[in-house]
């Protein structure tokens, strides 16, 4: 995720979707991009891998970018509620699923985070 958000940064932020659809084809570059941004980052922090309490820090400030190894037979299977399934820990060539971390809470002594799938 860090190179998307180094894109992001360095082009001065992104486009909505309606503004600027994708078109499967080759073509040249917008060049009324000022008009049409969407969003802008100045920069960007990592949380530390298996840092918990980092991580619920950060996500009390702000949605999070995340990634999670969605390879697994749980994973695959799952169709709502507080995932409480394995995964796995390989993000470097498997499936991922890119999400967005958007809260946290418990509920009956389990704690969780609220994800969002990326669409």
């Amino acid at each position: 995720m860090d190179y998307a958000f180094e894109f992001i940064v360095s082009n001065g932020g992104l486009h909505k979707e309606e503004d600027y659809p994708y078109l499967m084809e080759e073509g040249t570059c917008d060049v009324r991009k000022e008009e049409m941004e969407a969003v802008t980052i100045t920069g960007y922090n990592d949380v530390p891998q298996d840092d918990e309490q980092s991580l619920l820090r950060a996500l009390a400030r702000q949605p999070l970018g995340v990634a999670m190894e969605a390879s697994g037979r749980d994973s695959q299977f799952y169709i709502g509620g507080v995932f409480c399934g394995s995964c796995g820990a390989s993000l470097g060539h498997g499936a991922r699923a890119p999400t967005a971390a958007v809260g946290y809470g418990s509920s009956k002594g389990i704690d969780y985070v609220i994800v969002k799938e990326a669409t």
